[in-house]
């Protein structure tokens, strides 16, 4: 019974105690996304050089992910989008370069045999996007497609297939 009054409380917006739960502006339709399926989850992390007024190096950008789980008997499948803000806050003590924010889009399947073996597919950066992520490391070498101190580009277009036992 009490289960159930609690149950009641938290799907009306209602807290343990029954008062109404505070949501920031967005909290109405994430509470909707949760309630229907959709996930996300977003890192934020922010700190602050106290010997020198520079920024710090090699900070990442804001990063959200988005996603859209459907299952459906032994099938599972997914639709991710990826986020990262511009990067523009960087190090010039240590000539580091900005980087332009992105989008990239991702979908997933897989099967469930029985309960030790799966099997998974997908495409990740489905529409082929050019990206170079902040942390993913800067060119060096002289003789390269990519200039010198440029970041080095993100993955493009590719698919997978893979198979999961568990004993």
């Amino acid at each position: 019974m009490v289960a159930r009054q609690l149950q009641r409380r938290l799907g009306r917006g209602l807290n343990r105690r029954g008062r109404r739960r505070r949501r920031d502006r967005h909290g109405d339709l994430l509470h909707r996304m949760f309630r229907d399926g959709l996930h996300h989850r977003k890192r934020r992390g922010r700190g602050k050089r106290t010997d020198v007024s520079d920024n710090l190096y090699r900070v990442a950008p804001l990063r959200a992910s988005i996603n859209a789980d459907y299952a459906t008997g032994q099938w599972n499948h997914r639709a991710e989008w990826q986020l990262a803000a511009r990067q523009d806050k960087v190090s010039a003590n240590n000539s580091e370069t900005a980087t332009g924010g992105y989008g990239l889009f991702n979908l997933r399947t897989s099967y469930r045999f029985d309960k030790k073996a799966t099997l998974n597919a997908g495409i990740e950066n489905l529409f082929d996007r050019y990206y170079a992520d902040h942390l993913g490391g800067v060119n060096r070498v002289s003789s390269s497609v990519v200039a010198v101190g440029e970041h080095l580009p993100g993955a493009g277009r590719f698919g997978y297939v893979s198979a999961d036992y568990r004993w």
